[in-house]
């Protein structure tokens, strides 16, 4: 870790710090700006809320560690100073725990992240969900593979526009 000039912690350490805490509810895409992770996928947010819900939550942990650690909350309390955490956040965006490219997002095209859980499509598996996968959509309900549906307005589209019923088990 760099230190400053006068022996206190830097931006990069606190940014470090947050990247550490956070672990797999935060990211920042090149292009795209902050992600947070919500379960089923990650959520682009508009402003930078993302990284200062993760400051707060790493300030938290600084202030409950203040018996055994004394200079905790001096250092919980930089986390929370408006221009300290804009400059935090920048060195935040920059960790490469945190950084993602938009080219290693979504890129796994045979699965399908439901509420629930994520569909590999060539087994039918459901599995559980997973933000190394960097999927930034799902579907708004829950897989059910029992669902069928025979008898539906989808299965005789299927039917008229794919009479094969090879190819319309592949195409469902």
């Amino acid at each position: 870790y760099r230190r400053e000039a006068d022996g206190g912690v830097s931006h990069v350490d606190f940014a470090r710090f947050v990247a550490a805490v956070s672990q797999d509810t935060l990211r920042y895409g090149v292009g795209v700006g902050w992600l947070r992770w919500v379960g089923p996928h990650w959520s682009p947010e508009p402003d930078e809320s993302p990284a200062y819900n993760a400051m707060d939550a790493a300030a938290a942990l600084l202030l409950g560690a203040t018996d055994q650690h004394p200079w905790a909350a001096a250092s919980a309390q930089v986390l929370q100073h408006a221009r300290q955490r804009h400059l935090i956040a920048k060195e935040l965006s920059m960790q490469p725990d945190v950084r993602v490219q938009p080219a290693d997002m979504d890129t796994h095209e045979h699965l399908l992240a439901f509420q629930n859980g994520i569909v590999d499509l060539r087994t039918g598996e459901l599995q559980p969900h997973d933000p190394t996968l960097l999927q930034t959509q799902a579907a708004l309900v829950d897989y059910n593979p029992a669902a069928h549906h025979s008898g539906t307005r989808w299965a005789r589209f299927l039917t008229e526009v794919h009479p094969d019923p090879e190819v319309r088990d592949y195409v469902q």
